[in-house]
């Protein structure tokens, strides 16, 4: 994602705890936040269709890379 996104913003890191939108979730899930719109630069990237195509490629990538990760050895593509 950060590869994608450039100079257009930096890395929170990763945060380890019981997020309410995750609890209950009997498989695997990530909670992704594409920037906060009570911040006045982050809302302008957000409204911009370039940032948002990078956001979604980003995650896309993100999501074929887990699945290559956890396919069995004989699936793997």
């Amino acid at each position: 994602m950060l590869r994608r996104l450039g100079k257009n913003t930096f890395d929170r890191g990763i945060k380890r705890a019981r997020f309410s939108v995750l609890s209950g979730v009997r498989h695997p899930a990530v909670l992704f936040e594409g920037g906060f719109l009570s911040h006045p630069y982050e809302a302008r990237l957000i409204a911009n269709d370039q940032y948002q195509a990078a956001v979604a490629g980003g995650i896309v990538d993100s999501i074929a890379k887990y699945r290559f990760a956890v396919a069995p050895r004989g699936q793997k593509k």
